[in-house]
């Protein structure tokens, strides 16, 4: 099985370090002198990020298929704001990687 971090490293050509935490948890989106820009590896990290006070009471991680299930939700979201300013083709460029990857990935 896949974890958050290879998913984050197949799409950007920075590698992110997903044990640093100020650039995890505070969002600080510079990774070896390089901004973090790509919406759809924000969007990743966002969906991450959200998962912490949803499962705080836990000692046990969110799992992949949560996070799935959150950037999903994220990706309906950005679907229906991307149809009210007409800018569907920008959004089948933000998230055709992961369309494609979650065509192929089973959990």
């Amino acid at each position: 099985m896949s974890s958050l971090g290879t998913i984050l490293e197949d799409y950007n050509s920075v590698q992110l370090d997903i044990n640093d935490q100020t650039q995890m948890l505070l969002n600080y989106p510079i990774v070896n002198d390089m901004v973090i820009s790509k919406p759809l590896t924000l969007h990743f990290l966002q969906a991450a990020k959200s998962l912490i006070p949803k499962n705080w009471k836990s000692s046990d991680a969110p799992t992949l298929a949560y996070w799935f299930s959150t950037v999903e939700e994220i990706k309906q979201m950005e679907n229906i704001t991307h149809i009210i300013h007409n800018k569907s083709g920008q959004l089948w460029e933000i998230w055709a990687p992961w369309i494609n990857y979650i065509e192929t990935f089973s959990i």
